[in-house]
């Protein structure tokens, strides 16, 4: 009979999985290469130690996150060996070149860790980084559905995606909330798109979340901010935003949607 999980015993086996995961991949490439292999094979222990239900049997989500941090953690090693034109048989043998080049691209995403909310909310007002979401969305449904690439590395870069989708759409309601916003950018946008921008980003923010099952509560929020957005564009008087399509996106072929639309034109779709 399987023994409950024991997690404090499986906090012990990740210590060398959150040190690893816990880094950007130019900071672990400039360890000792020495360091770097032991630290591989103390976390293939680990994860064969937790196969083996030496800390008891874990099911669901924590089962899949677990299994999740510890291919990520041997991947990102694997990359700096890569990287660094180190030659590790072991890793060569586990991972594939495209999955050690799909954890090599999501370097460009990890500077959202250290940013605010402030931040971010400045650069999506700005378009400085509405390119990123289309690059989430493009590539999401491709790693869900590669048989190429391990389930665990596809669970773990999707649960990365996830944090900085939570970070992106925490900027776009900080913006949307500052007092006067809303009706400001609409009225700047008489000639320009930052408007469109805007409300484009949040609605492929709650899209792509929607696809890696993301969106959840936060829904509530999504549908609260476009109708103050409603209200502002009829309160303005039509400044700008004869510019500014309200439709939305289908969550499965992208198709442009009426806001009245209940189902998607394309392919039917209950929006």
């Amino acid at each position: 009979m399987n023994r409950e999980g024991d997690f404090k015993c499986l906090e012990r086996l990740e210590e060398p999985v959150e040190r690893v995961n816990n880094n950007d991949l130019q900071t672990l490439r400039t360890k000792d290469v020495e360091k770097r292999v032991l630290l591989w094979f103390e976390i293939k222990e680990n994860l064969g130690k937790y196969e083996d239900r030496e800390c008891g049997s874990f099911y669901g989500d924590v089962h899949r996150k677990t299994m999740a941090g510890f291919y990520m953690a041997l991947l990102k090693l694997a990359a700096t060996f890569s990287m660094n034109e180190e030659r590790f048989a072991e890793a060569e043998k586990l991972f594939s070149r495209a999955e050690i080049e799909l954890v090599q691209s999501l370097e460009k995403y990890n500077s959202f860790q250290i940013k605010s909310n402030q931040d971010i909310a400045r650069e999506i007002r700005r378009g400085d980084i509405s390119h990123y979401m289309h690059e989430m969305g493009e590539s999401l449904d491709k790693i869900q559905n590669d048989p190429e690439i391990k389930l665990p590395v596809r669970d773990g870069i999707c649960q990365s995606l996830k944090r900085w989708l939570e970070v992106l759409e925490t900027g776009v309601l900080e913006l949307m909330k500052q007092p006067g916003e809303i009706g400001r950018i609409f009225k700047e946008a008489k000639a320009g798109e930052t408007p469109k921008q805007v409300m484009q980003f949040y609605g492929d923010v709650v899209m792509v979340k929607s696809k890696i099952g993301g969106v959840g509560s936060d829904q509530g929020g999504s549908i609260n901010t476009y109708g103050d957005v409603v209200m502002v564009k009829s309160e303005i008087g039509g400044a700008g935003a004869d510019q500014v399509s309200m439709s939305r996106r289908c969550p499965e072929c992208k198709r442009e949607a009426e806001k009245d639309d209940k189902f998607c034109p394309e392919c039917g779709t209950r929006l």
